[in-house]
């Protein structure tokens, strides 16, 4: 095993000779920081939705807003990233500039190992909210265990990310041959650490996903055949249409709400196979050790999916679709189930609005009125 690490720790990759042209890291940088200002009004649309909607504030949307704050994240980090690329870094690197670069791509890969593993989280919520009961779903969704989930999203890619480099493998900065913050290739572990995180984020998160993903598609082709069954045997038997839309499943959702749930559910897979395709090519091109050029070519693509979320939920989500019309036309009282927050908002401003009219009034009815003449 160590041999097959050496051979790819001396191989083009590491070639500290490997040019990077100067025209092709500007057009990086600008898209690096085009997708980061993106990304950062994307996901601050998500929170202030989820803020101003109690339609919107439920346990499956807790975990969106987690992955739309590691989005936000990974966001903000990108001047970091654009200023590595195009600024002429050829000489010396000075400590303060690793350390600045160590701790951006330290951010960011762990940033993106929690959203992998909210988005399982998220496949977990689904799976049990449409194949359970309701009371299986309150109970494992408490508060406490919402709050777990979260911390644990964090935790696990933060020291995944962390513990390796500890012990040696790997070290993170500005790396010379690539011109940007990530994995310093000069070191003689880089490849070994790649795949150790590669291998720690991606694997358990994976099954997760395709596991419930696959339950939940097989319940709903099930329950579409018993519906169907039951559909034709009672018109069988009574010789009349019967709207089934309002007797509860086994699950205790109706058929409405069930068909609801599962339009958001496909909008939760749609993110997540986007998600996906961002992340793959990056994913090879560290396994298969590709050079540094086509590195940080698939990782614009993996900073744009910090952007694409939100317009996800603004296309396909049902609810987060409505909020968003309401936000940029700044049509607040049009925002269903207004919040308290909001509620609080409107009242305060319709108090000064009246105040600042009634003295209006006032100057204009003084302007206007009788005037005495000495």
């Amino acid at each position: 095993m160590e041999n097959i690490f050496d051979h790819y720790n001396n191989n083009s990759h590491t070639d500290l000779t490997y040019s990077h042209p100067k025209s092709l890291r500007i057009f990086d940088g600008v898209m690096h920081l085009t997708a980061g200002i993106l990304g950062v009004l994307g996901n601050t649309m998500v929170f202030i939705a989820f803020v101003l909607s109690k339609r919107l504030q439920t346990k499956t949307n807790i975990f969106v807003v987690n992955l739309a704050f590691a989005d936000f994240l990974t966001s903000i980090l990108m001047p970091i990233f654009t200023w590595s690329l195009i600024a002429d870094l050829d000489q010396e690197v000075d400590q303060w500039i690793d350390t600045m670069c160590a701790f951006a791509i330290g951010i960011a890969q762990s940033t993106v190992g929690c959203s992998l593993l909210t988005l399982s989280f998220i496949a977990m919520n689904r799976l049990v909210l449409i194949t359970q009961t309701k009371e299986t779903y309150a109970r494992i969704y408490q508060n406490r265990n919402v709050a777990l989930f979260i911390l644990i999203a964090w935790l696990y890619p933060i020291t995944s990310a962390m513990i390796p480099l500890f012990f040696n493998i790997g070290e993170l900065g500005y790396d010379e041959v690539a011109h940007i913050c990530g994995t310093k290739t000069s070191h003689p572990q880089s490849y070994l650490y790649d795949v150790l995180v590669v291998g720690l984020l991606i694997p358990v998160p994976m099954v997760i996903i395709i596991y419930s993903y696959a339950r939940i598609f097989y319940f709903i082709s099930v329950h579409n055949k018993q519906l169907r069954s039951n559909q034709a045997e009672v018109r069988s038997i009574s010789g009349m249409n019967q709207q089934t839309d309002g007797p509860a499943n086994s699950n205790g959702l109706n058929n409405r709400r069930l068909k609801k749930q599962v339009d958001i559910s496909k909008n939760l897979f749609y993110v997540i196979v986007t998600y996906l395709i961002c992340l793959t090519p990056h994913l090879l091109a560290e396994i298969f050790d590709a050079k540094s050029i086509v590195i940080t070519q698939t990782k614009v693509l993996v900073v744009s999916n910090s952007f694409v979320n939100p317009i996800l939920y603004g296309v396909k989500h049902p609810h987060f679709r409505l909020v968003f019309a309401c936000i940029l036309r700044c049509r607040w009282q049009d925002v269903p189930q207004p919040s308290w927050i909001l509620k609080a908002t409107s009242n305060l401003h319709s108090k000064t609005q009246g105040r600042s009219d009634g003295k209006l009034e006032a100057k204009s009815s003084g302007k206007d009125g009788p005037t005495t003449t000495l």
